[in-house]
């Protein structure tokens, strides 16, 4: 019997080792099958990053060239904007009393441009009308317009009732004198 016993233990034993063997070469079978994948996919990623580098290094050197371009350009246009900047101009102010020259001609040129604009100019403008149309800085239309004033050419202010800002305008008559060549 217990012989018997012992070959009944021993075969349950067998079993359950074969049993045991099957688990594991199942187990290292999908471990196996899954390391390859996983292989699969580092070499699937390894030649995306590879793509990707290349990719980045071309984009990279396309944006060298546009900020080599942009900065030339701004070089070559801060250059030609140093050219272009308003001249200024040293002039004799008049020492005469206000409404005393009304003589265009003693206008400087940029002064003759504000008038002008505003002679033709089919309503009053802003400084910010004027410094737009002229192009030139808010600052200096504003000084032009007193020089122009100072200088006796009767400019006609008015402040705006939607902005509140000041306009300006010349007279009819004035517009007439100064077409028909009276003043200068």
């Amino acid at each position: 019997m217990v012989w018997w016993n012992f070959s009944k233990k021993e075969h349950i034993l067998e079993e359950k080792f074969s049993e045991i063997r099957t688990v594991l070469e199942s187990s290292f079978g999908k471990v196996k099958t899954d390391m390859s994948d996983v292989s699969e996919w580092i070499k699937h990623l390894e030649c995306h990053r590879t793509e990707h580098n290349e990719s980045i290094k071309n984009i990279e050197e396309r944006l060298r060239l546009i900020e080599t371009s942009i900065f030339h350009t701004k070089a070559h246009n801060s250059q030609y904007n140093l050219n272009e900047i308003e001249h200024v101009q040293t002039f004799k102010r008049s020492n005469q009393t206000i409404m005393n020259v009304q003589n265009i001609e003693d206008l400087t040129p940029a002064q003759k441009q504000v008038v002008g604009l505003l002679i033709y100019a089919e309503e009053a403008m802003t400084y910010e009308d004027i410094s737009k149309k002229l192009g030139i800085n808010i600052v200096t239309v504003r000084r032009h317009i007193n020089d122009v004033k100072r200088a006796g050419i009767k400019i006609n202010e008015k402040v705006s009732v939607k902005s509140r800002k000041k306009m300006f305008l010349v007279d009819e008559s004035l517009k007439e004198l100064i077409l028909a060549n009276k003043l200068g």
